[in-house]
């Protein structure tokens, strides 16, 4: 190598060490302590390197006053070993820094997001480029004079430009993994379980798992994994390893669409993306309508809409935005009459079911409340709720609303909960092999989602007193063609009723089921057509000893829902999973929840975030 080369490529990377330090440094302080400290030792040891081999290398120049061609350990076999462990140490470091390594999508709680990571990592790399070029092309003057000099500053300043503007085109690389599958038919729903036909090993803990167009969809913290019902392979996969998350999840009433809202850096816009559950395909992709709180405003997404409740002094409004022009497209107001206050208070209760908003408001006169405590917070008013009682001036109003317009369907009056803070207003889980529509539920009356028409699907159980302020307790499933419930016979440990309604309310076939089962109706089910799944969790109960499954063991009870010839009608079946624990007893439950979802092709049981383990546990379809 020339002594001019030499000198253009040894100021050329102190040109690039320096400017790398510096970039390195500035974007550290300017993203957080927090997100700072991620870089850490690697960072802290590569800048160490970078201050140490520069001057170094001046001063054994200095020292010898010798071209490179003339330095003693430029062509021997030391002098190469010593000049690329240097380098390869450099190396190891950025990769050690590398953002990949350490960024997580919690980034949301002070982490750093992957563009400013791969902003840091920039200077980084021109650190370590600058520190190589220095250790096998070091500066000398008598190399090239200021030529050599002007060169390499001009050659260096071009290639930290260069690594600092294609370093961030990194993160499309990492940052999406995104398959999609080709399109098909989905199999049935089960009409029945007897064994587990496949087993999927999650990579992270699972947040949700929800019903797609051919399978379950398992949501992590990042993204999503699609399965197929029938036989547990992977389908597609949309995740965002490194990006801000600020929210995610399954439309309800809607199998075909999830959603994900995400963000880049800090200063970028959020963006909500929708997903074709059956293929894994964008449906739409859009920035975020600014607001004022935009990472939390919102309360539900369907595949044309976001809609949000903005409170005012007046009532407020729910306001619908188009995801494609991310402006608001209807608005809904929640005025209130004068003298009146409605509860809650500080949010309107909604759900959100396919392209249907219900919408319930409990009010009543402001003279059952003194001024100050009107104007106190939520724990005051609660309290003095409880003290209340129920007045006659109390009203519940429901009131539906279409996503696409925002136009009133129907609006009706029901009479409110003794506790005017509970407002117990939701949509019943319709039965999958049902073709009626899905029903709201307030008190113990049901009204059709889509027409307001009151529905008395619930067989009657004039025996057994319900609380006048919620729903017939054990209805598991009901919409507009009849009711799956669990009713308890009122002698002490009498056996529970397991039926099935009509239309009419009427009670088509009744099966027993022993009593201390019933523990288990209140937790995760899966309706099926001939039988219920259930999944155990605490607390155990004599019936559970009895099968021999031990504390803490994964287990599915299957119960016949249909009246047969056989003398197993109603008699549990028990599914296990070759002795894989939900957890240890000696460390207890904590909030591990063992859920079951029925899909096309299977029933699915999982595990949510709570596990306590090292292992995750798996996702297990059980089939005919």
């Amino acid at each position: 190598m020339g002594g001019r080369l030499a000198g253009v490529l040894g100021w050329a990377g102190m040109t690039m060490v320096v400017g790398g330090v510096v970039l390195t440094v500035v974007r550290l302080t300017g993203v957080g302590s927090q997100a700072a400290e991620g870089f850490g030792i690697p960072v802290v040891l590569l800048l160490f390197l970078a201050f140490v081999v520069p001057v170094v290398r001046i001063n054994i120049r200095r020292d010898r006053g010798s071209a490179p061609a003339d330095d003693e350990d430029q062509g021997s076999a030391a002098g190469l070993v010593l000049r690329s462990l240097i380098a390869a140490t450099a190396v190891g470091l950025a990769w050690w820094a590398f953002p990949t390594h350490f960024v997580s999508s919690s980034v949301s709680e002070g982490g750093l997001h992957l563009t400013e990571a791969f902003g840091v990592w920039g200077g980084i790399g021109a650190v370590v480029l600058g520190i190589v070029l220095l250790v096998f092309a070091p500066i000398t003057a008598p190399g090239g004079g200021w030529k050599a000099l002007l060169g390499g500053l001009v050659a260096g300043a071009t290639a930290l430009l260069m690594v600092t503007a294609l370093t961030p085109l990194l993160t499309t690389w990492v940052e999406i993994e995104h398959r999609v599958a080709a399109a098909g038919e989905p199999d049935p729903f089960p009409t029945d379980v007897t064994r587990v036909g496949w087993s999927w090993e999650p990579e992270l803990p699972i947040q949700e798992v929800g019903r797609g167009l051919r399978g379950p969809v398992v949501r992590y913290r990042d993204g999503f994994v699609a399965l197929d019902g029938s036989t547990g392979e992977e389908m597609w996969t949309y995740r965002r390893s490194h990006s801000e998350i600020l929210g995610s999840g399954l439309v309800p009433g809607d199998e075909e669409h999830v959603y994900l809202l995400y963000r880049e850096g800090r200063a970028t816009p959020a963006t909500i993306l929708v997903l074709d559950t059956a293929t894994g395909e964008v449906v739409r992709e859009r920035p975020l309508p600014e607001h004022e709180d935009a990472d939390s405003w919102w309360r539900h997404v369907n595949a044309e809409r976001m809609m949000g409740v903005e409170e005012d002094d007046e009532g407020g409004s729910v306001v619908g935005y188009d995801l494609d022009s991310a402006e608001p497209e209807w608005e809904y107001p929640l005025t209130r009459e004068a003298g009146r206050v409605c509860l809650p208070r500080e949010s309107v209760r909604t759900r959100l079911y396919g392209d249907r908003l219900l919408v319930s408001r409990t009010c009543l006169d402001e003279e059952h409340f003194d001024e100050s405590v009107l104007e106190s917070g939520e724990t005051e008013l609660t309290l003095a709720l409880d003290r209340l009682g129920r007045p006659d001036d109390a009203e519940r109003v429901l009131v539906v609303l279409d996503t696409m317009t925002g136009e009133e369907l129907w609006r009706t009056e029901v009479e409110p909960s003794r506790r005017l803070a509970w407002d117990d207003a939701d949509i019943v889980r319709p039965k999958t092999w049902s073709e009626g529509g899905p029903v709201v539920a307030a008190g113990e009356r049901l009204f059709g989602l889509n027409t307001g028409e009151p529905v008395d699907v619930v067989p009657d159980h004039p025996e057994q007193e319900y609380h006048s302020y919620e729903m017939a307790p054990g209805t598991l499933a009901a919409d507009t063609e009849g009711a799956v419930v669990a009713q308890e016979e009122l002698e002490a440990l009498g056996p529970w009723l397991l039926k099935r309604s009509d239309s009419d309310g009427e009670v088509v076939s009744s099966v027993e089921v022993e009593w201390g089962l019933g523990h288990y109706f209140e937790g995760p089910s899966a309706v099926l057509e001939g039988a219920l799944v259930l999944s155990l969790n605490p607390p155990r109960t004599s019936e559970v000893v009895e099968a021999g499954i031990e504390e803490g063991e994964r287990v599915v009870l299957v119960l016949p829902i249909e009246e047969t010839d056989t003398e197993k009608a109603g008699t549990p079946r028990w599914i296990r999973f070759d002795g894989e624990r939900l957890f240890d007893p000696d460390l207890g439950s904590g909030n591990v929840r063992h859920g079951v979802l029925s899909v096309p092709g299977a029933v699915v049981s999982y595990v949510d975030d709570g596990y306590r383990g090292d292992d995750l546990p798996s996702v297990h379809g059980l089939v005919p």
